[in-house]
């Protein structure tokens, strides 16, 4: 999937829509493609379309949504060329959708496949999912509150990124990964239940919602990815349960509010950063069970007044490093920094 987002992301940046929509090559080879060779002869049809070679990165929301539109685009072809057997592509058309701003006009093209169930096409158009092999690799809709259709497995790669009328989500059991910024930058979004049977939460999945004020991480995720909660500055409250293995880097960097985080005893490595800029921290005892703990973990942290933590962990950064800014008053680790003045 990084390999595809890379070269989608180099369409983009290179040629536009343009080169998706008025390319009736690409919709030859994705008819005719075996499956064994189905997505190189894809990627070949698109690079004879003479692409530049040039990537450059953009975090403008509009760009991330429409390179989302064309991986969810070449995602659809490869499940039509994989299931060749059941190929019917009715019609290709184009259709134009303005935006209410009227400054934004995306040509997209749109295939119908009986690939499709009739009953999916319309629980998609009811509630606004692009679904693809029970995964949600797009949410186009405005409501405030949602919870996600049962049968859904995972949710996809930015698939709510940007939502911003998204208040409060409800994920069932029965999804078992969240993708990488699936919900980055939902800003309204204050209360996210999340389901026991989900091991995987990815790459900043929940940061920048500014909106957010407490969380459970419930015991079947083993990592809390790194910048999952990146910037979440109304986060006041976060329980992790016992299970949670990994904390990653900079997964918690820049909440503000956050006081207090009781850490459980299953937890045994927390990356670089991972707290750091948690200005309002004041207090944290680290398990028994860590036997890592990176450079900054703790950085700026300046209201922090007592960590305590024992000494059976094997590798930690250094010390001086982890608790810049900290005014330590009491603990173990004030009383190693007095000793390493």
């Amino acid at each position: 999937m990084k390999a595809k987002r890379k070269l989608i992301k180099q369409l983009y940046d290179s040629y536009g829509e343009e080169l998706f929509t008025n390319q009736p090559k690409i919709l030859t080879v994705i008819k005719q493609a075996k499956e064994q060779d189905a997505q190189k002869k894809v990627e070949e049809q698109i690079r004879r379309e003479q692409v530049g070679s040039a990537i450059r990165e953009s975090r403008t929301q509009e760009c991330i949504m429409n390179i989302l539109e064309l991986i969810k685009r070449l995602d659809r072809a490869e499940t039509l060329i994989k299931n060749n057997d059941k190929l019917s592509i009715t019609k290709a058309e184009l259709r134009t959708v303005e935006e209410k701003s009227q400054k934004v006009k995306l040509k997209l093209l749109h295939m119908h496949s009986i690939l499709t169930r009739p009953e999916q096409i319309e629980e998609e158009k009811k509630d606004a999912f692009e679904i693809i092999d029970n995964v949600i690799i797009k949410y186009k809709g405005n409501k405030k509150a949602l919870t996600i259709p049962k049968e859904i497995s995972r949710i996809g790669d930015y698939a709510f990124c940007g939502c911003k009328n998204l208040e409060r989500i409800t994920i069932p059991d029965g999804i078992t990964k969240i993708g990488d910024y699936a919900f980055e930058g939902c800003e309204n979004l204050t209360t996210i239940n999340l389901a026991s049977t989900i091991k995987n939460i990815g790459i900043g999945t929940f940061a920048f919602c500014n909106s957010l004020e407490k969380i459970v991480i419930p015991s079947s995720i083993k990592e809390i990815s790194r910048l999952a909660f990146l910037g979440c500055k109304n986060l006041r409250f976060i329980r992790i349960e016992d299970g949670v293995n990994i904390i990653g880097s900079e997964a918690f960097k820049g909440c503000i509010k956050i006081e207090f985080i009781s850490l459980p005893k299953s937890i045994e490595k927390i990356y670089k950063e991972a707290f750091a800029y948690c200005n309002s921290l004041k207090f944290i005892e680290i398990p028994k069970g860590v036997r890592l703990m990176e450079d900054g973990v703790f950085y700026q942290c300046y209201n922090m007044q007592s960590i305590w933590m024992s000494d059976t962990i094997k590798q930690i950064g250094a010390t001086k490093i982890n608790f810049i800014e900290c005014r330590l008053t009491d603990g173990p680790i004030w009383q190693k920094l007095i000793d390493t003045k």
